[in-house]
């Protein structure tokens, strides 16, 4: 599986299988009508564009040819004090066919790798449980 920086030609293509990942992750937890909310205030074209092209912001995918793994993006959120650079990592999805298989992992140590070419470290990620 190769991972790639996400472009704006993408963007259908994350659509589509995010809809089909994040229903898939969140249909024991959340409302249809919940997951309507999130992937249209998440995955809207013009979220997916501001996720892609602002600086400080990654969207990166996971890929074989045609073959959808997943994907994962993370965002610059300033830094501590100590010097300690801090990053969200906003979304980290592996599609349901690809669970178990490493991939996640993958994509995370990529999402890591490149953090480190940005500003070496230290550096702390936080995300959303």
């Amino acid at each position: 599986m190769n991972i790639r920086p996400a472009t704006y030609e993408d963007i259908p293509r994350i659509r589509e299988n995010a809809d089909k990942v994040f229903r898939h992750t969140y249909a024991e937890i959340l409302t249809p009508a919940q997951m309507d909310y999130m992937i249209d205030w998440m995955y809207s074209e013009e979220s997916l564009r501001h996720q892609i092209g602002t600086p400080g912001k990654a969207f990166f995918l996971a890929e074989e040819g045609d073959d959808f793994g997943g994907y994962a993006s993370v965002e610059v959120q300033g830094r501590k004090d100590d010097g300690t650079q801090i990053y969200h990592l906003q979304k980290i999805y592996v599609m349901p066919r690809f669970q178990g298989t490493g991939l996640g992992k993958m994509l995370f140590e990529h999402v890591m790798d490149y953090l480190v070419t940005l500003g070496g470290k230290p550096f702390r990620v936080e995300l959303n449980v």
